[in-house]
């Protein structure tokens, strides 16, 4: 039952990612006027604040279950090994870190950091990594 609901959690924080980077408005879309004369860049402004804010509410939940967990000797989200709950939550946590929206946010929940920092040394996380989405965001932004 704890992964599902930790399974349904991270398709909502990937669903607010997917929002926040759908749309973010580019530099020559910013002065067009929508519907009542408000600005396309305000609007696109409230999606992205939107999604950071249900992200930060979904990201609180795995943080506390997080502490829990490393209090008690666990390393991973369920305890002391891997589960799907970790393999699933691992490429979401990537792509919010190659972003510098998400990177900011993770600073906000150390315990989540510190997993994903951890897991990302596992031979699993090594293995899958190159040529992701999270790889590529990072070496464009570099």
């Amino acid at each position: 039952m704890v992964v599902f609901r930790i399974g349904l959690r991270v398709q909502h924080v990937r669903a607010s990612l997917d929002q926040t980077l759908r749309h973010s408005p580019t530099k020559e879309q910013e002065p067009q006027r929508i519907e009542g004369g408000t600005r396309r860049g305000e609007v696109l402004q409230k999606y992205v604040q939107d999604g950071y804010d249900k992200s930060r509410e979904v990201l609180q939940v795995i943080e506390d279950l997080l502490e829990k967990q490393q209090q008690g000797g666990g390393h991973f989200l369920l305890g002391k090994k891997v589960s799907w709950a970790d393999l699933y939550l691992a490429p979401v946590i990537a792509d919010f870190h190659a972003v510098s929206l998400g990177r900011g946010l993770l600073e906000e929940f150390p315990h989540l950091k510190k997993w994903f920092f951890d897991f990302s040394k596992q031979d699993c996380f090594l293995k899958t990594y190159p040529g992701s989405l999270s790889q590529v965001l990072l070496e464009a932004a570099n």
